[in-house]
């Protein structure tokens, strides 16, 4: 077994940067069963200074990381890579 997960789906909300804690990002994923979307939390440990300035609601991201357990006996997912891809407004010519 691995202790791995990869999530790819749409920032649930703009993504803010809080000092000296675990951030969380809300990643909305479709669920393959159903039509239905769910909104996954994953905490990031290490927040850079340019994260909050690319991090944007609707912005397609893809994050690569582990799963551990907290302090409650909760499973956490701990992103360690993030790769985001911004929103582009299309214009017809």
């Amino acid at each position: 077994m691995y202790n791995y997960f990869m999530i790819i789906g749409t920032l649930e909300e703009d993504f803010i940067k809080i000092e000296d804690k675990k951030s969380t990002i809300k990643v909305k994923c479709k669920n393959h069963s159903t039509l239905n979307y769910q909104v996954l939390p994953v905490n990031v440990l290490r927040v850079t200074q340019f994260m909050d300035d690319f991090m944007y609601k609707g912005d397609v991201i893809a994050i690569k990381g582990r799963i551990e357990l907290d302090s409650k006996g909760n499973l956490e997912l701990l992103a360690e890579h993030l790769m985001i891809f911004q929103r582009v407004n299309h214009v017809k010519i």
